[in-house]
């Protein structure tokens, strides 16, 4: 049983069949396919959230499927700070090459509610 956490914040309990996957440069995705909840099932959209092994990722693919007897959901789904940080854009920083690390990473990071 995984827990899945629509826009508002209201949790929804789904069974699922998942599969953890680690990219080169960290990152974590999870694919699978979700066959229970009628919530989830006609109402997950991107940016829903789903709590795996104590973590949480963010759907960015959800498809229905008839399999003629029930519904269910192919979803792909990436942890939570992957997807935070691809909708976060910094201008203003010059790129002259006279900043330090840790202005780089200041930048990077300021405004989010991660930090390094």
């Amino acid at each position: 049983m995984i827990r899945i956490i629509d826009h508002e914040g209201n949790g929804y309990g789904a069974q699922a069949e998942i599969t953890r996957r680690k990219g080169v440069n960290g990152e974590k995705s999870l694919t699978g396919v979700i066959y229970t909840n009628e919530e989830v099932l006609h109402g997950v959209d991107r940016g829903w959230k789903l709590e795996f092994e104590n973590e949480m990722y963010a759907f960015t693919f959800a498809h229905p499927k008839d399999t003629g007897n029930r519904i269910e959901l192919d979803f792909d789904a990436v942890h939570e700070f992957f997807y935070d940080m691809s909708k976060s854009a910094q201008n203003g920083l010059l790129n002259d090459g006279s900043h330090t690390f840790r202005t780089y990473l200041d930048f990077i990071f300021g405004g989010t509610r991660y930090n390094y």
